[in-house]
């Protein structure tokens, strides 16, 4: 009888055991929210990074590895640096997250394969990252794509504890600008918005039409 109740007690610990492996987390685990942004003295930290200070190298500590780091050159010759670190999970808010970086003064590109950019222009990643210039490169924004729709200006509001300015925008496009938070949110008319963190107040609120406010990679 012991033996039997060995047995079962064995199977109902296993499927308690495979219970809670399905349940575990499936994205990397962020340690804030995505309302969650603190001023210090060397700028803002948002993620436990903080913006324009962090490195990319030490910030994957808080973000996790990112999936890859690609340089983008333009039409015009103008380069721009971003880390794609897929889907996370901010406090129960999922979502994909991008690092915007500081571009070294003089980046060699020279051997590294280059594909046509959606925008025009070539995208350069970088295999491996690590050893590079680039892991050394300051985290100077970050943009969080939440998979949440639909959330009330009000709403938003109340979770940053600050008042927006807006601007509509065409096609039900939004623009919430957000000046001591250096925050920039854009909302399309399907209710699906970007949060940037870090945008230079001559970048808040843009004329153009919000279509891709984010390299895609």
């Amino acid at each position: 009888m012991k033996t039997v109740l060995s047995i079962l007690l064995a199977l109902a610990l296993a499927m308690v055991g495979l219970y809670l492996m399905g349940r575990s987390p499936q994205y990397r685990q962020l340690n804030s929210s995505p309302w969650d942004i603190q001023t210090t003295e060397k700028g803002l930290r948002v993620f436990g990074v903080t913006l324009g200070h962090t490195p990319l190298l030490q910030a994957t500590a808080q973000l996790g590895q990112p999936e890859k780091v690609v340089v983008f050159v333009d039409g015009n010759g103008q380069r721009s640096a971003e880390a794609f670190f897929g889907k996370v999970e901010a406090r129960g808010i999922t979502g994909k997250l991008i690092a915007r970086l500081a571009l070294p003064p003089a980046l060699d590109l020279t051997g590294v394969r280059k594909k046509p950019a959606r925008q025009g222009g070539w995208k350069y990643t970088l295999n491996p990252w690590q050893g590079g210039p680039l892991a050394d490169s300051a985290v100077e924004g970050i943009s969080f794509l939440p998979d949440a729709r639909g959330i009330p200006d009000e709403v938003l509001a109340r979770r940053f504890g600050r008042q927006p300015e807006i601007r509509d925008g065409i096609d039900g496009n939004r623009i919430l600008w957000f000046p001591s938070l250096r925050l920039r949110i854009l909302v399309t008319g399907r209710g699906k918005m970007v949060l940037e963190y870090g945008v230079a107040p001559e970048n808040a609120l843009p004329q153009e039409q919000l279509d891709t406010p984010a390299q895609t990679g």
